[in-house]
């Protein structure tokens, strides 16, 4: 059956009553009524805020920006959070506009028993509905219905959303001229954004996705608020899964067995269930989680078109005229430290740290209170991206991460902000711990939980207590030192922060709590299950929260749990290995599918990855070729950082596979003679991996007698 046969029949009279579908339904269809999608919304929005502001903004940095934010919540609350209510005064736009064909479309399947997911704010499918019933559409928009359809599906085991309209990212409510009844509803998402999915929200998706067959209409599958992959790929279900997206560029056939789309550069991609590449497809497929997708259901079809030709074949009309706007109002003024803000905000998303130390560098010096508030947000949220790559990042950041904190924490005591000032010492904490100065990251953890403790309740304490039963947890399960030692206690601190965590409702945190147990269990000879159980649930959390880099470090951990197994595993036969190593490089290869969505991983990161890769995959194949020209490009950069240490494996790797003492060897050579240089900065587990890799080398028989003395001689210098 073709795709329009398909849709057709889904409206037809004598469809069938039982089997309704949910129909998913994204900013794209907005232009087909003059209102903007996604990228138009952003793009106005970052240009209206930047023309205030031009010393900060050149017309790359937006381009560049734009290329990466393309999530409208993303934008929309980060300008919320700086300009306040009045900027969502702009999203009125999405009150005009006419329906098209779309919408008429959806109305009626609205009216035979379907379902649809909005995450647009406009209201056009209301009055389409309204037009052709001439009744109002049931509507599922608030926290407070959410918590009701939880609630009937946790009594009955099922809801009745036959005929709903789900507002996933709230409503405009128009009845209210007062702004905070007005947009009551997309704050209250708003708010919640950074913490992943509300628990009620996802109950009643999964519910739905469980029960339905799904059609997903102009809709990129990457939105902050409505996190739809992770949704999916977690949801058991057999049902089906169709997709369209809306590009008037090009053409679909679809097949028996698989479905063709032309790229705009005319290459032509077969996708099956069986081999997916993502990298072969248009960049307009903006998730990194497709490929599970494709596998995790019995049916996925992806169609690539002109949606409106589509849709108005499939109401038998001709299709109907519509015009794009190319710029939108923002009706709201810009200072400019607020402009400052606004730019350093949006560079922190992007991970881009040059940016935000130019923009801190270069903040107005203005005495306003508000001012010197954001400036000192800013540079604590430019710690916290600082010491992201935790102990492996470079001394001179963490320095520079210290300086900065310990700056803006003396400005919150001025402003009296005690939430702030903790949160700011929660990340000095984080350094210590990074710096390896384990006894005195414990004993400032005390310190601040005793101070928490008799503090008087402000908005925030209950996360900064979690973070402080994490790092404790962290610290007392891994430190070697006896008194720290303390498995049990480790054990339980760590139950009560996912405990805590859990009543806030805060899916980022809980998945770190997983991540953390994890940890916990391959220091303390935990089960396998075990530890795979706490990492497949930090790895749906922290999608479910949308947090990229998270998700990495757990896939990475999962391969390192795996790998654990292998070497301690005297019982397992060879097949049995062979299986696990497949699964070990599958794991590094979704952390490297995600890390190519993002433009300023660490790059410490990426060669572990790539090394993973490479020590998982078959030696004689393009993909062992190609990782390895990338690593050894990076070996050659100069000084000694934690990056060597990576580069070290890499090519202690490269010399036992290929059993060469050829050009790696002398590569491996120099960086050793570059590390004992300054001995002194290593810390013992990078002396260690020295040792161990100098020891394995020196056994081989290939090696000649000379370049024997000259390893011997640096392993004693260690």
């Amino acid at each position: 059956m073709t795709i329009e046969a398909h849709l057709k029949s889904l409206v037809s009279e004598d469809s069938d009553a039982e089997d309704k579908c949910v129909f998913i339904l994204g900013h794209d269809v907005n232009v087909y009524s003059g209102l903007p999608n996604c990228a138009q919304f952003n793009a106005s929005l970052v240009k209206s805020i930047a023309q205030h502001n031009p010393d900060i903004w050149c017309e790359s940095d937006i381009d560049d920006l734009l290329a990466k934010l393309k999530c409208q919540t993303q934008v929309m609350h980060t300008a919320w959070n700086i300009f306040g209510d009045s900027v969502l005064e702009s999203l009125d736009q999405y009150l005009g506009g006419q329906p098209n064909a779309v919408h008429e479309y959806l109305a009626i399947a609205l009216a035979n028993g379907h379902t649809v997911i909005s995450t647009s704010y406009d209201n056009l499918l209301e009055r389409a509905f309204e037009v052709f019933t001439g009744s109002q559409p049931y509507l599922i928009h608030s926290d407070t219905d959410f918590e009701t359809s939880a609630k009937e599906i946790e009594k009955n085991g099922f809801a009745n959303f036959e005929s709903t309209i789900i507002k996933a990212n709230g409503v405009i409510e128009t009845e209210h001229s007062d702004p905070d009844k007005k947009y009551s509803c997309i704050k209250s998402r708003l708010k919640k954004l950074g913490n992943g999915l509300p628990g009620n929200y996802i109950k009643t998706f999964e519910h739905i996705f469980k029960t339905r067959d799904i059609i997903v209409i102009g809709y990129n599958g990457y939105d902050d608020q409505f996190t739809l992959d992770p949704l999916l790929k977690y949801t058991p279900s057999e049902r089906h899964v169709t997709w369209l997206f809306n590009n008037v560029t090009t053409y679909q056939k679809e097949t028996e067995d698989f479905v063709l789309i032309e790229e705009r550069h005319q290459k032509l991609v077969q996708l099956t269930r069986h081999e997916f590449n993502l990298f072969n497809v248009h960049r307009g497929l903006e998730s990194f989680f497709m490929l599970d997708l494709l596998l995790s259901r019995p049916s996925f079809k992806l169609f690539e078109g002109h949606l409106m030709s589509l849709i108005s074949k499939v109401l038998g009309k001709t299709e109907a005229s519509f015009y794009v706007s190319n710029h939108f109002q923002f009706p709201f003024s810009c200072t400019t430290f607020k402009g400052h803000a606004f730019a350093h905000a949006l560079h922190s998303l992007t991970g881009n740290v040059e940016k935000c130390s130019h923009i801190v560098e270069t903040w107005p010096d203005e005495a306003d209170h508000e001012s010197v508030r954001l400036r000192s947000d800013s540079k604590l949220e430019l710690a916290k991206l600082c010491i992201s790559g935790g102990v492996e990042t470079e001394p001179e950041r963490l320095n520079f991460a210290e300086t900065i904190l310990e700056d803006a924490k003396s400005t919150y005591v001025h402003l009296n902000s005690r939430s702030k000032q903790n949160e700011c010492t929660v990340e000095l904490i984080k350094i210590q711990i990074c710096r390896r100065e384990n006894k005195k990251a414990l004993q400032s953890l005390d310190k601040l939980e005793e101070f928490l403790e008799r503090s008087p309740h402000y908005n925030g304490i209950k996360k900064h207590l979690i973070q402080v039963f994490i790092q404790k947890g962290l610290l007392f399960s891994m430190n070697e030192d006896g008194k720290a030692n303390k498995k049990s206690k480790s054990l339980t601190l760590l139950k009560t922060a996912l405990y805590y965590s859990t009543r806030l409702d805060d899916q980022l945190l809980q998945s770190f709590c997983h991540q953390t147990l994890a940890a916990h269990s391959l220091t303390s000879d935990g089960s396998f299950e075990e530890i795979e159980l706490n990492l497949r649930e930090a790895i749906r959390l922290s999608q479910l929260g949308a947090d990229e880099q998270m998700t990495i470090k757990q896939y990475k951990l999962m391969a390192r749990a795996i790998l654990q197994q292998i070497s301690s595993g005297s019982e397992l036969t060879e097949d049995d290995q062979e299986d696990m190593l497949e699964k070990v490089h599958s794991l590094y290869k979704k952390a490297e599918n995600l890390s190519a969505a993002m433009m300023d991983i660490d790059k410490n990161s990426r060669y572990e990855i790539w090394l993973g890769l490479i020590q998982t995959c078959s030696y004689d194949t393009s993909e062992n070729t190609q990782l390895q020209k990338l690593l050894l490009e990076a070996v050659d950069e100069e000084g000694w950082t934690s990056t060597k240490l990576i580069q070290l494996r890499l090519l202690d790797t490269l010399v036992s596979r290929t059993n060469s003492n050829g050009t790696n060897l002398l590569r491996m050579m120099d960086i050793m003679k570059t590390a004992l240089k300054s001995k002194e900065n290593l810390d013992t587990r990078t002396k260690a991996v020295i040792r161990d890799i100098i020891s394995r080398i020196s056994r081989s028989n290939t090696l000649s007698s000379d370049v024997k003395d000259k390893l011997l001689s640096m392993k004693e210098q260690l």
